[in-house]
C-alpha cells in the first residue's frame, strides 16, 4: 500500500463528507520537516465529526482494529482502523477530544 495514495483517499473522503480534522503524528511530519517512516495516519477528529469520519474510513475497506482507548492524562480517546491487503497493512488512528485546545 502507498502510504500518500491512502491519505489523499482518506482526505478526500473527509472532504465529501465534512469531517472536521487535523492531521498529527509522522505524517503531518513529513508535510512540514523531515519524512520519516511510519505505518500509520493520526489524525485529530472534533467528536462531532467522529462518525463521519469512521463512516469515510469504512467506505475505503478500513476496519476497526480495537475498542477505543484513552489517554492517560488527557481527555482524548483514540479510535483505531486498519486496511489490509494482502500481508501489507496500514493503520489509522482518530484522535479525539472535547478539550478546547484540541479544537482549536
Amino acid at each position: 500500500m502507498e502510504l500518500y495514495a491512502e491519505f489523499t483517499a482518506i482526505i478526500r473522503e473527509f472532504a465529501a463528507r465534512d469531517v472536521r480534522y487535523a492531521v498529527i503524528g509522522a505524517i503531518a511530519m513529513g508535510y512540514h520537516d523531515e519524512p520519516r517512516f511510519t505505518r500509520d495516519i493520526d489524525i485529530l477528529v472534533v467528536p462531532e465529526s467522529l462518525d463521519a469520519a469512521i463512516a469515510a474510513l469504512v467506505s475505503l475497506g478500513y476496519l476497526k482494529s480495537t475498542e477505543p482507548w484513552s489517554l492517560r492524562d488527557q481527555p482524548a480517546s483514540f479510535h483505531r482502523y486498519m486496511r489490509t491487503e494482502g500481508e501489507d497493512f496500514l493503520v489509522v488512528d482518530l484522535l479525539v477530544s472535547e478539550d478546547k485546545r484540541y479544537r482549536e
